[in-house]
């Protein structure tokens, strides 16, 4: 859970953690911006798997 979106923040996540969905929440009784952040793994290719 994030905060503020801090755009230089979120594309260096982008680039080291692959697909990156930002999903804004809204909290009741909280004037304040929140989001859920959800990482999705790359898919590694039938070679790779293989050798994991």
């Amino acid at each position: 859970m994030k905060g503020r979106i801090d755009e230089a923040e979120i594309a260096k996540t982008r680039s080291e953690r692959g697909k990156l969905l930002i999903h804004p929440l809204q909290v009741p009784g909280l004037d304040a911006e929140r989001h859920l952040l959800q990482f999705k793994p790359a898919i590694a290719s039938r070679e790779e798997a293989r050798v994991q």
